[in-house]
């Protein structure tokens, strides 16, 4: 495998890298779903009786709370404190965070990766790209493509041959 091919791959897996980060970052945003299923069903009784579509009734509403702890325990969610003073409670999923945490340190790991490869390989990877560029070239010439010859002369930037400014001190070349 060439190193130019080696080092695609490396970038394939960093846009994965970001894109799962992307996903765990929204559920991060979301994540205010997980109190909003968690109680459901008290938020349903709680809204019954405000609105007096019931009577209001301890016992069902211990039952209720019995079950949110429950399902708390059984889901590894935790109740913790929100906002400003106390009295406010949420249901979180510490997992959500701990994605989150784990796709950004996945990125990262794909970038390292990149910058340590492209380092070790300037030399090489250079070479290489000069040598498929030749090859592109004389393809190009043989096949009397004459847009690719075009291309080829006019740089990457896609201006004008001769146009390029020179890297190191910013004059026209």
């Amino acid at each position: 495998m060439t190193l130019i091919a080696q080092l695609a791959d490396l970038q394939a897996d960093l846009v994965a890298a970001h894109e799962a980060e992307k996903a765990a970052e929204y559920r991060v945003e979301r994540e205010y779903e997980v109190t909003v299923d968690a109680t459901a069903d008290l938020t349903a009784y709680r809204d019954d009786v405000l609105y007096k579509r019931r009577d209001p009734d301890t016992d069902y509403q211990h039952r209720l709370t019995r079950e949110l702890f429950e399902r708390c325990e059984a889901q590894g969610l935790v109740i913790e404190t929100h906002g400003p003073g106390a009295g406010h409670l949420i249901v979180r999923d510490p997992a959500i965070k701990e994605a989150a945490r784990a796709a950004l340190d996945a990125r990262q790991a794909a970038r390292h990766a990149i910058t340590n490869f492209e380092a070790k390989n300037r030399d090489a990877l250079a070479r290489e790209r000069d040598r498929a560029e030749t090859d592109a070239f004389k393809k190009a010439l043989d096949d009397g493509d004459i847009d690719s010859v075009r291309k080829t002369l006019a740089g990457h930037d896609g201006r004008e041959p001769g146009v390029r400014k020179r890297v190191t001190t910013g004059m026209s070349s």
